[in-house]
């Protein structure tokens, strides 16, 4: 299906990886074919159910029964989103993961102390890093501990003082 859409960009996109790589060496567990061919196999399961998806753990359920079929292992987080949580799921993570990133932003636009910017920056350099991982190998159960780490840098920067004075009357509420 994928190669339908892209067509002759399709096997130049192919061709291209395949030389970068040296030959169908693997990328992360699986070649670029084989990610090509479990992206057309979860495209195919998300259009089965768009809106909704097919529900939490239904690629382990499949994996448990053997019958992923070319969706193989499904490593990649995209494919979770698109199977198992549908338009609804994939909107609401981009809602997080947007407001986690205009957070962080908003300190850097706003940040009256260079110890802010930095500590803005390690958080949107920390969401890049956990969107990266995710979509190359998959959530792995990274999420809550990625959250949890957000909120320690949201609180942390809520909590610094932003003039000389300020720090005291932050902690006397």
């Amino acid at each position: 299906m994928l190669e339908m859409v892209l067509g002759k960009y399709f096997q130049l996109l192919t061709s291209l990886l395949q030389d970068l790589s040296g030959n169908e060496s693997s990328l992360g567990g699986s070649s670029f074919g084989m990610r090509m061919m479990q992206l057309d196999a979860a495209i195919s399961m998300f259009w089965e159910s768009p809106v909704w998806g097919h529900g939490f753990a239904y690629i382990r359920s499949l994996l448990e029964i053997d019958m992923t079929g070319d969706l193989l292992g499904g490593e990649s987080f995209a494919f979770s989103l698109l199977i198992e949580m549908g338009l609804l799921g994939i909107l609401a993570y981009l809602i997080l993961f947007v407001g986690i990133y205009l957070s962080f932003k908003k300190h850097i636009k706003q940040g009256h102390t260079e110890n802010e910017k930095s500590l803005a920056l390690t958080g949107i350099a920390l969401l890049v890093g956990q969107l990266a991982f995710i979509f190359v190998t998959g959530e792995l159960g990274t999420t809550p501990i990625f959250l949890m780490l957000v909120a320690l840098l949201l609180r942390l920067l809520y909590l610094m003082p932003h003039k000389p004075n300020e720090a005291v009357l932050r902690h006397v509420r």
